[in-house]
């Protein structure tokens, strides 16, 4: 209430409830920018891509070596030094738990056996003012999957094409979902 009320004063002194919204979601805000101020560069990497799953597939579960593989993917795609190996990751996984900033949970995946799964301990607009320009390269990487997918239902569903080039592109279809679904856990 303490924080509405400063957010509330400047605008005449009545507190409303978007003061009260604003108010509640800024010890979230700080206890992730004071949580990654300290962190190295590897655990920020790795935190971003957490965020980054969060965004594309909501607040599900991701595996200790889906993390991986996109972290992994971060660091060669835009060549920020070497890279950690899976033990480094995981336990950096380990302390951003410790922080309170992710959630943890250990399952059974049958023959695989035994593995990890993290999710965001809160929403990811709380993590969004620490990594700048996160949530427009989402919206971009999902705005060209869209535009691709329908490029390829329409030469899928086109009359115009032999049915060779007309079944291609259906299983292209279906590949593609397949591949996004595995790799982003979206739909």
């Amino acid at each position: 209430m303490k924080a509405a009320a400063e957010l509330a004063g400047p605008a005449g002194g009545r507190i409303e409830v978007k003061h009260v919204d604003e108010a509640s979601g800024r010890p979230r805000k700080d206890r992730v920018e004071a949580a990654l101020a300290g962190a190295s560069f590897h655990l920020t990497i790795v935190c971003r891509e957490l965020v980054r799953l969060t965004l594309f597939s909501g607040p599900a579960w991701h595996s200790t070596s889906k993390i991986y593989d996109h972290y992994t993917e971060n660091i060669v795609r835009k060549n920020e030094g070497s890279r950690l190996g899976y033990r480094r990751v995981a336990e950096l996984l380990g302390e951003l738990y410790s922080s309170g900033l992710v959630e943890s949970r250990a399952g059974s995946k049958g023959r695989g056996g035994f593995g990890r799964e993290y999710r965001l301990a809160m929403p990811p607009e709380a993590f969004t003012p620490s990594f700048e320009g996160l949530q427009m390269e989402v919206m971009n990487v999902k705005l060209e999957h869209e535009r691709l997918m329908k490029e390829i239902k329409e030469r899928s569903e086109s009359y115009g094409v032999g049915e060779y080039e007309r079944q291609q592109a259906k299983e292209r279809l279906t590949g593609e979902k397949r591949w996004w679904k595995e790799y982003y856990g979206g739909a």
